[in-house]
């Protein structure tokens, strides 16, 4: 496995890291030895850092929060960053709110129409998604 050469970690590192370079094996045995698979260590959690679908949905499988937010972002959000469309699908499907804001202030349509994603904005407003702009008191969009 890819670990062999970094010394072994172990914990939020090891989930993480094999979540990171989307090693499922690795991602299942690091969940296997009872990381959570919501661990957090320095860089986030493995769902926000993965860009596979499998990987995705094994921590999704093992009880991982979707809408969880650690160091500013969602995993929606960081998927929408790296337009991610079937990981953004993925935790839309789990769960994941299209119009939860990062700490930051901003809702996953505003990172894809900030990047010039055309796609990952009509996968999130075929899912319900709002920008900020469109939100006000009388709508569902509070922080």
């Amino acid at each position: 496995m890819w670990w062999t050469a970094c010394g072994q970690p172990t914990g939020a590192l090891l989930l993480v890291s094999a979540a990171a370079v989307n090693d499922v094996d690795g991602v299942r045995q690091a969940l296997d030895r009872g990381v959570p698979p919501d661990a957090v260590d320095s860089a986030g959690t493995a769902l926000m850092l993965t860009d596979s679908v499998d990987v995705a949905r094994l921590l999704l499988e093992r009880g991982a929060n979707p809408s969880s937010a650690v160091f500013d972002f969602t995993p929606l959000a960081s998927a929408t960053a790296r337009r991610r469309l079937p990981l953004m699908d993925l935790l839309m499907d789990w769960g994941a709110d299209p119009n939860q804001r990062t700490t930051g202030g901003k809702f996953p349509l505003d990172i894809a129409q900030l990047a010039g994603f055309a796609d990952a904005e009509e996968l999130l407003k075929a899912r319900g998604a709002a920008a900020s702009e469109e939100c006000n008191e009388t709508t569902s969009c509070e922080a």
